[in-house]
């Protein structure tokens, strides 16, 4: 279920959240103020424009946007035949260093999502072929076009069976069958719960 908060005013082609939950959006080459880094408000929706990308970025192209949460970093596409790829240091006055691309092909970038248990953001192509990318900029192909472009994506990591701590590692449940008491083991050390 969705609720509207409210609007923008701005058309947008990226949303990340960053780990201590700020929203960030890219306005679109078509916005009211095209290819720019907004952090919006989650209560009113309302953008405050942090930067504008400018000519780094290649008109007509698309923008997008996603938050590697574990190196800190916002990443940054653009551009068509010839795209740029960088990542932005949101703790540092919003430094930006571009990342070289090679390997496989990330032309017209339209969706991108990072995966934190791989180290690698998923995205799609314009044409809707699905690559992998690493945050150093190495591309693979993992699926080639689509009839059908895709226009954003979500990476879901399925919960790992019987982890109680949320730290991806199976824990074990134990129960002492002449006591009765029950031991918890998080699997980080020889600590019980």
């Amino acid at each position: 279920m969705a609720t509207l908060i409210g609007r923008t005013g701005q058309i947008i082609s990226g949303l990340t959240f960053d780990s201590d939950g700020t929203l960030y959006a890219v306005g679109a080459d078509d916005s009211a103020i095209p290819s720019s880094l907004f952090s919006v408000n989650t209560a009113s929706a309302l953008p405050t424009t942090l930067f504008d990308f400018g000519t780094a970025s290649t008109p007509g192209d698309g923008e997008i946007i996603a938050f590697n949460s574990n190196d800190g970093l916002l990443y940054h596409a653009s551009g068509g035949s010839a795209p740029l790829f960088e990542k932005i240091d949101l703790s540092n006055n919003f430094a930006r260093t571009t990342v070289q691309l090679s390997g496989g092909s990330a032309f017209g970038i339209s969706a991108l999502e990072y995966d934190p248990l791989n180290d690698v953001f998923m995205g799609a192509n314009a044409d809707g072929s699905i690559f992998s990318m690493t945050p150093g900029g190495a591309v693979s192909g993992i699926q080639s076009a689509r009839a059908i472009p895709l226009k954003g994506f979500g990476v879901i990591t399925p919960p790992t069976k019987g982890d109680f701590n949320g730290d991806r590692k199976s824990d074990i449940l134990w129960r002492h069958s002449v006591t009765g008491t029950n031991w918890m083991y998080l699997m980080d050390g020889p600590t019980r719960v």
